[in-house]
């Protein structure tokens, strides 16, 4: 019997639950609607209950890939030691040198 090494497959996370602090706002929403996307329970946890609330109902109408679904699904399941940056590209701009030249 061969592997299913579909993107569906390898990013699948039914059956799978996430806890996500900060999940109301910025990028813990981000996080939880790729989590949702793939299939995972998603739980959000925030400091307040009104952003919380306002998330909550984003997400219950979202329909179900972030870095976030790789690491937690099998297809980043050999994954370790590595630095993954997440930052919109920053790191490869005219930003990355600026702290070269401040020395």
């Amino acid at each position: 019997m061969s592997q299913d090494l579909s993107i569906a497959s390898l990013f699948d996370l039914a059956g799978k639950t996430a806890l996500v602090t900060g999940g109301s706002s910025g990028i813990g929403l981000e996080m939880a609607r790729g989590l949702l996307r793939n299939g995972a329970r998603v739980i959000i946890a925030s400091r307040s209950a009104g952003k919380l609330d306002e998330a909550q109902g984003e997400l219950a109408d979202y329909p179900a890939l972030e870095v976030i679904a790789y690491l937690a699904s099998s297809a980043g399941a050999y994954t370790n030691g590595a630095v993954i940056p997440v930052d919109g590209g920053t790191s490869i701009s005219k930003g990355h040198r600026d702290y070269l030249q401040a020395n």
